[in-house]
This record gives structure tokens, C-alpha cells and sequence, in this order.
């Protein structure tokens, strides 16, 4: 049943922080097996650095039903950085924490690509603004001088 289930990673970590269950998309995604992510502590996996979560209308209701969403990344086994979404809510009748996790990674590349082109954008609209106002003090010197 846990194999069904929609996120990228999908993990279930005891009180004492030690993940008691995942799905096989750990090895997709942090390049581990399931084998040896099982009783580690979940640190292993993520440094939350936090990043800005944008929250959606369906993110703040899950935020008032008591699920906590957060960005960070990730670190693979091959020690490469990845960005995550994760979010994590309480297993009460069971005791310890339910994380679904997504990887992100290619939409934070297309947001930060976004962000320098609309920096760039911004850059040559400036000087644009300045080449027209160059061209009227041209064109007004001209006319004097003509």
C-alpha cells in the first residue's frame, strides 16, 4: 500500500527521529535503498536551510489541519544537493511523524532561470528608459543649435 502512494519519497519516522518506513522512490531520489535508510535518523537526508514557501490555498489548509510544509535540501547519497518540498504531519494513533516528500530541484532551477531573466529584463528597460531620455536631450540640443 505504501508503494501507491503520490509524492516522490514517502517516509514514516519514530518519536526518537528514526524512519521506521518508505516507499522504494528513495532510491530514485536520494540514491539509497530502502535497506539502509531503515532506523537511520532522518538528518542524514536534509538540512533545512529555509526556503520561501509560496502557500497556495490547498498548502494553508493542510497548514490549519496541523501539517507542517517546509523547503530544504536534500543531500544524496552521491553527495549531491537537491531541493525539497516535504511535508510532514503526526501519525497520533501511532506515534512519530509522516513526511511526504517531493523533489523540487528542477522547479527551484526554473524559478531562479525566471528570476535572472526578469532581473535582465528589468536591467534593459532601465536603460532603455535612459536611451530615450538621451534622445530627447539630442533632439532638444539640436534644435537649439539649428
Amino acid at each position: 500500500m505504501i508503494e501507491s502512494i503520490g509524492p516522490d519519497v514517502l517516509l514514516v519516522v519514530s518519536p526518537a527521529n528514526r524512519i521506521t518506513s518508505c516507499n522504494a522512490n528513495i532510491l530514485a531520489v536520494f540514491g539509497y535503498t530502502r535497506s539502509e535508510v531503515m532506523h537511520q535518523p532522518t538528518d542524514f537526508l536534509f538540512s533545512f536551510s529555509p526556503l520561501p514557501v509560496r502557500m497556495s490555498l490547498s498548502y494553508q489548509h493542510l497548514n490549519w489541519r496541523g501539517f507542517r510544509i517546509r523547503r530544504g535540501e536534500g543531500i544524496r547519497k552521491n553527495n549531491t544537493a537537491i531541493y525539497l518540498e516535504i511535508i510532514s504531519g503526526e501519525l497520533r494513533r501511532h506515534r512519530g511523524t509522516v513526511m511526504l516528500i517531493r523533489d523540487i530541484t528542477s522547479r527551484k532551477h526554473a524559478e531562479e532561470e525566471m528570476l535572472r531573466t526578469q532581473q535582465e529584463l528589468e536591467q534593459n528597460y532601465t536603460r532603455l528608459k535612459q536611451l530615450e531620455e538621451m534622445r530627447k536631450g539630442l533632439r532638444t540640443l539640436r534644435t537649439t543649435l539649428a
